[in-house]
């Protein structure tokens, strides 16, 4: 196993340059640059002088390895520096890649809004995986019961809605009709952990964007889990199993459920990343200060640094849980070696 680790990362390391290459180059043939954002009044020559103070005038190959060094050894400098305190280098005038909009180091912004993305999108996809696997193991094993033909109504339900749409259902109902909780999220709120008024507002206004995105994530995994269970019901070991005597909860518990998990398991891993992707529409709707409004915002701004920033951290997450997908793949499954 720790083989296999170590040459998936050798192996991932390629890829991440590769990915860093395409999404350099897309974002490189866009249109729009820092420029045509400023006043129309501003001369030309002006113009010229501030993209090439930006480096927009070098050859494409010079600014991808320039990006490169900024991505893969100043920034991770930095952080080291930041968190363990040292000056590795020369840390003071160390380059970073700087947001062309706020003219601040485009990672110091991003660990600004992290947070505000984890407390809803994080939450959100632990409560599905916690509703998501009882009501799929219940399903299967009581399948074509009321649990399971309601169970099913709502996942199917969940899944085929979009959250742009159960989002925008969730507002009118709830915060115009009945004016339960607040219509956006305020993330300027400072949550005092000392006053229950200032903490139940941090929960009312957290209500609406969990329950939305939970809905969804529940779905799709509820339904996986729910035809995993029923493959391994009906395998020869379960009957074996019975034969011998062995109490019901015991088959379904240790036996059935604890193959079953396996593609789940591996299931959420690969979900993962997909929590930062859900944020790019959860947070318009809800106003939610966080990576995904931020991605819709520099890219409106043309703020290419920052896009280009923040979709190259997906696509890492993107290979970092597929290995740890791999992985917990071999680990609950003693039958699969991978040396």
């Amino acid at each position: 196993m720790g083989r296999y680790i170590v040459r998936r990362i050798l192996f991932a390391i390629p890829t991440l340059i590769v990915i860093s290459l395409i999404i350099f180059a897309i974002l490189d043939l866009a249109p729009g640059d820092p420029t045509s954002q400023l006043p129309l009044t501003i001369p030309s020559e002006i113009r010229e002088q501030i993209r090439e103070s930006l480096g927009l005038n070098d050859p494409f190959l010079v600014k991808w390895v320039k990006w490169m060094q900024l991505m893969f050894i100043n920034e991770p400098l930095h952080s080291i520096d930041s968190i363990f305190g040292t000056c590795i280098g020369d840390c003071e005038n160390r380059a970073r890649i700087i947001s062309w909009s706020s003219r601040a180091p485009a990672l110091d912004i991003i660990w600004q809004r992290l947070p505000q993305t984890l407390w809803v999108l994080g939450l959100a996809f632990i409560i599905g995986t916690v509703i998501a696997i009882p009501v799929g193991v219940i399903s299967a094993y009581k399948q074509y019961s009321a649990f399971d033909n309601v169970g099913t109504f709502v996942t199917m339900v969940g899944y085929s809605v979009p959250v742009f749409f159960t989002g925008l259902l969730a507002i009118v109902i709830f915060s115009v009709w009945l004016g339960w909780f607040p219509s956006f999220y305020t993330t300027t709120h400072v949550v005092d952990w000392t006053s229950w008024e200032s903490i139940w507002f941090q929960i009312e206004q957290m209500i609406m964007p969990i329950t939305v995105l939970s809905l969804f994530n529940a779905a799709a995994l509820s339904r996986f889990t729910r035809a995993s269970m029923l493959d391994n019901l009906n395998e020869d070991y379960v009957r074996t199993a019975r034969s011998k005597g062995l109490r019901e909860n015991r088959v379904v518990m240790t036996h059935v459920m604890r193959n079953s998990m396996i593609p789940v398991v591996t299931l959420i891993a690969l979900q993962v990343p997909g929590i930062f992707a859900g944020a790019i529409i959860t947070e318009q709707i809800f106003r939610i200060n966080g990576l995904g409004q931020l991605l819709i915002v520099s890219i409106g701004q043309s703020d290419v640094p920052m896009v280009m920033t923040l979709t190259f951290m997906f696509a890492v997450l993107i290979v970092v849980f597929n290995l740890v997908a791999d992985v917990t793949y071999g680990i609950m499954d003693p039958r699969i070696r991978y040396d």
